[in-house]
């Protein structure tokens, strides 16, 4: 087996070789290197994992399409790459990243309920949608399409949500949805949500939490019972946030695999920070796809 490889499905191991040869169908390549295996009947329709470093990879193999397999992405988030001073930026505003529900990043960030956010987006078909948000806590900031058009948040400590209707064929569009501050009064935040820049609501009353705890998903949230499996799924342009001063804290923008950031080689297709100068690679199961709108 390769060193620092360990390819496996079940209980069945499959030794990689660096030495590719034209019985071996199952390709892995991480990064600009490439594994591979011969197929066996023992695993050929099922799901592969690979792990490296203490990390688990899904690995799709030829059952899944598109010839042998390939290094998807992470089970569980890794830490982002920090790559200091560098000014990259996608220039292209027609450039996105794709998830099928089954995908999503964890930022680190934590969530202040007097932040605001904006998030430009495309949803695939019109189901329900998490398009981010928190897990988990008591101190909500999350943002989700239900299947009906409508555009829920929860922000702060409240249980409920304010709500927007949106017509469906309106949620299927590039949209820009964003939450803005009204007015910050004593402990309470008077949130406006705008799609488009049109106005959503009046100003929405909540309650300021901050729970360090708690950090930003992007394209995961709990604040439906919907699996992200049943999601419409989502093309995901960009996200910025500011702090209740305006000031711009994060630019999270779509990186194709392969594309050069100041030196580091992005493994797969990814989300960069201009602000804190961090490469993000998806986790979950199944293949983020990156694309370009015509």
């Amino acid at each position: 087996m390769a060193a620092g490889y360990d390819l496996h499905v079940g209980n069945v191991s499959v030794a990689l070789s660096s030495d590719c040869s034209a019985d071996h169908n199952l390709h892995v390549k991480v990064g600009n290197t490439e594994l591979c295996a011969p197929m066996t009947t023992e695993w050929s329709d099922n799901s592969l994992h690979v792990k490296m470093n203490n990390t688990t990879y899904t690995v799709c193999n030829g059952s899944c399409g598109g010839g042998g397999g390939e290094w998807v992405i992470p089970e569980t988030p890794e830490d982002p790459i920090v790559i200091p001073n560098c000014n990259w930026n996608q220039t292209n505003d027609k450039a996105y990243l794709l998830s099928d529900g089954n995908q999503y990043f964890d930022t680190g960030v934590p969530i202040n309920s007097r932040d605001n956010i904006e998030v430009t987006l495309q949803i695939i078909n019109g189901k329900s949608v998490k398009i981010l948000g928190t897990v988990g806590s008591s101190c909500k900031y999350d943002i989700t399409l239900n299947a009906s058009g409508g555009l829920r948040f929860r922000i702060g400590d409240s249980t409920g949500g304010g709500s927007g209707t949106l017509d469906p064929t309106v949620a299927i569009q590039k949209n820009i949805i964003k939450t803005e501050n009204q007015k910050i009064q004593g402990n309470y935040v008077y949130k406006y949500y705008k799609l488009n820049e049109t106005l959503l609501n009046g100003g929405d009353r909540r309650k300021i939490c901050e729970d360090n705890n708690s950090t930003m998903l992007v394209l995961k949230n709990d604040y439906t019972t919907t699996n992200n499996t049943q999601s419409g799924g989502i093309k995901l342009y960009r996200i910025r946030q500011w702090n209740s001063s305006g000031t711009l804290i994060h630019d999270f923008q779509p990186v194709a695999a392969g594309t050069n950031i100041c030196g580091t080689v992005a493994a797969t297709n990814a989300m960069w920070d201009t602000v804190t100068k961090k490469l993000y690679y998806p986790a979950g199961t199944g293949q983020m796809g990156y694309g370009i709108d015509p």
